[in-house]
């Protein structure tokens, strides 16, 4: 029994293998008869994102001048949120074909848009319009990524030129009204930091005329205080002067007592 199980085992293995194997030859040559691409489209139509990705993934390796292959192999990723490989996917047909630049940069702008790089979104919608200057898809994400970005007046460029390719376009409607909403709060915005302006300039000259009245009492007190300075000094200087007198005085008084001392003596 144990032998049987370690063949059972063994055989296991190898149809494991083998498994991947075959999986491998389907991927570097050409299948006869199995048109990958098809079969992917298929899956991607039915929303089955992880059984295109496999197909489209083939289809991409089999034929890498086809553009359609990559762009929705970038874009089943996208659905499964796997941005990085739908970056790179797209990044890939760039390599590998010359058709859609504008739509392999428009999804990779996409795909950084839905990772939170509203960075490198902006960069590769930008390129999208070196390819396709008409591209609207592309000015209405940037718009709105502009306007996530507190940068209206941006957003409303881009939203102004979106509706000048697309004036009567499913969203032309929502974009006008988006315009309307944020020229509002533009304007809001302005009358918001000129009564900061003015407050800063009334605080500024508050703080200005404290200064001043601080240095005028400062001023005063120092006038006062050299006032003190100078009474004390003649108050002083007065003193000084009165004991100086009295020293004279007692000074001659005594020289005149000498004296008077002298003559008595020489009278005896």
């Amino acid at each position: 029994m144990r032998m049987g199980k370690m063949n059972q085992i063994h055989i296991k293995s190898i149809h494991f293998f083998l498994g991947f194997l075959i999986l491998g030859l389907l991927v570097t040559i050409p299948s006869f008869g199995v048109d990958f691409f098809d079969r992917g489209m298929e899956a991607f139509m039915n929303n089955s994102p992880e059984d295109a990705v496999a197909m489209f993934e083939i289809a991409s390796q089999q034929d890498p001048g086809n553009h359609e292959a990559y762009l929705y192999l970038g874009i089943s990723y996208i659905q499964l949120a796997m941005y990085e490989r739908a970056i790179e996917a797209f990044q890939s047909g760039l390599e590998n074909t010359v058709a859609s630049k504008d739509d392999f940069f428009y999804n990779i702008g996409l795909a950084y848009a839905l990772s939170g790089n509203f960075e490198l979104a902006l960069e590769a919608y930008s390129q999208s319009h070196i390819y396709n200057s008409g591209y609207h898809q592309a000015y209405l994400n940037k718009a709105n990524i502009y306007v996530r970005n507190g940068e209206y007046e941006d957003a409303i460029k881009n939203y102004r030129i979106y509706l000048s390719i697309m004036p009567a376009g499913e969203q032309s409607e929502a974009v006008r009204q988006m315009i309307v909403a944020l020229e509002e709060e533009i304007a809001d915005i302005k009358i918001k930091e000129e009564q900061e302006r003015i407050a800063r300039e009334e605080e500024e000259k508050q703080r200005q005329q404290e200064l001043e009245q601080q240095r005028i009492r400062e001023e005063e007190e120092r006038e006062l205080a050299a006032q003190r300075r100078r009474d004390l000094m003649s108050s002083v200087l007065d003193s000084l002067e009165n004991d100086a007198r009295e020293a004279d005085q007692i000074g001659a008084e005594s020289e005149e007592f000498e004296d008077f001392d002298f003559e008595i003596g020489r009278q005896d």
